[in-house]
């Protein structure tokens, strides 16, 4: 079993920046957790960063960006990360972990706090993957053999198999229903509604990980892009058979074709019971349980 932990410090560097910080990085069983915690941030509601993590491999970096980090209204903020290691490209993996940095604005971050490894080079003067490395022509890969034919597997070999993809999958299944409690217990509360029975959060879309989404499909539609540019969040709550999402905007009934097209079949104005032109409230979309 491969077991790795390293713990680092965030230092801060921008000119006004305060803040400190510190993150857990393990890796167990080929899967990367990452645990950060910051602290003298920019308080709530206008406390919203962006981490990521850069990784160095043979000449060459690449960035894997970490979600978002919200902080409390004392500037406090907290964010968990998981990702497997069983990567099949030969650019820079998760595991070849050199840098993170916390930033807040993508283009001169008013916020910016970076965690080095000892040993870390200088990324920045290394070419990023993908970016005239991947053109490179590669060597063929070495063969993979099998420890045995097929035909001499034993029954007792695949019942082994059965029973540690089970176990696998338990452990998966385990972890994202942690993750997803870790986001109820974590998430600041909201009440959209002039009236709800259920129990809203505030959330942004990276913090979906743990529902059954795709995340690149949900930051691509269009709905929630112009929806969180402008209000700077997304709402959350756990209905008795599924998931509510929603975006907020301003009515417009025109919009609710696009809306259906993207999985939105509900408008739900914050301050009355009928949407009129105009009123703010919330797009909307029903994801169900698994």
């Amino acid at each position: 079993m491969e077991y790795v932990r390293q713990n680092l410090e965030f230092t801060p560097a921008g000119a006004y920046c305060r803040a400190q910080g510190l993150i857990r990085a393990e890796i167990r069983d080929r899967t990367l957790k990452l645990r950060i915690l910051l602290d003298g941030m920019t308080p709530a509601p206008f406390g919203t960063y962006q981490a990521e993590m850069i990784c160095v491999k043979g000449g060459s970096y690449r960035r894997y960006p970490l979600g978002s980090v919200r902080t409390d209204n004392r500037g406090r903020g907290e964010l968990l990360y998981r990702r497997s290691l069983d990567h099949t490209d030969k650019g820079p993996g998760p595991e070849d972990f050199q840098c993170f940095r916390i930033q807040k604005g993508k283009e001169n971050p008013t916020d910016l706090l970076i965690a080095k490894l000892e040993q870390a080079i200088n990324w920045q003067e290394l070419p990023e993957w993908g970016r005239g490395v991947a053109e490179k022509e590669l060597p063929e890969p070495e063969p993979v053999w099998m420890a045995a034919p097929p035909s001499e597997i034993t029954h007792e070999e695949e019942e082994k198999e059965d029973v540690e993809t089970m176990a696998e999958t338990e452990e998966k299944k385990g972890d994202s229903i942690e993750a997803e409690e870790y986001l109820w217990e974590h998430m600041p509360e909201i009440r959209p509604f002039y009236r709800s029975e259920w129990n809203w959060i505030r959330v942004d879309p990276g913090d979906l990980a743990p529902l059954p989404v795709n995340l690149t499909e949900v930051e691509n539609k269009s709905l929630i892009q112009s929806g969180y540019t402008r209000y700077k969040h997304l709402i959350l709550c756990r209905g008795q058979r599924e998931y509510q999402l929603g975006v907020p905007y301003r009515y417009i009934p025109e919009m609710a074709q696009e809306a259906a097209k993207q999985g939105f079949l509900e408008f739900r104005p914050a301050h009355s019971q009928t949407a009129k032109r105009g009123d703010f409230g919330y797009w909307i979309e029903k994801i169900p349980y698994l």
